[in-house]
């Protein structure tokens, strides 16, 4: 998903961030030192298990900061759009009243 703007659209997150590098790219040589057995585990295991827990977690915050960004707007404009109904009718009749 991309959004508009003036200068073309905007990248979102997941059209920045190429998976399949994430995922497929190796650390050198590091795996010659996993040994499950003794407790130390494949770091190339580990960097995948990172990877796919901090995409996780990022979208997360990302959903719910959307979420507060959301509920903040609904207030607001809750709050303010009397107000600006109000002066737009005011201004509307106003500017008949002159004519």
């Amino acid at each position: 998903m991309t959004r508009k703007r003036k200068g073309g659209e905007i990248p979102t997150l997941r059209h920045v961030v190429d998976k399949a590098h994430v995922e497929a790219a190796k650390l050198a040589n590091l795996d010659l030192f996993a040994d499950p057995e003794a407790g130390i585990p494949d770091p190339n295991q580990l960097r995948h298990d990172l990877a796919l827990e901090l995409r996780a977690r990022v979208e997360s915050f990302v959903r719910q900061a959307t979420k507060e960004m959301e509920r903040k707007l609904v207030d607001r404009l809750h709050h303010e759009l009397p107000a600006i109904v109000e002066q737009a009718i005011r201004d509307h009749f106003n500017k008949n009243n002159k004519q």
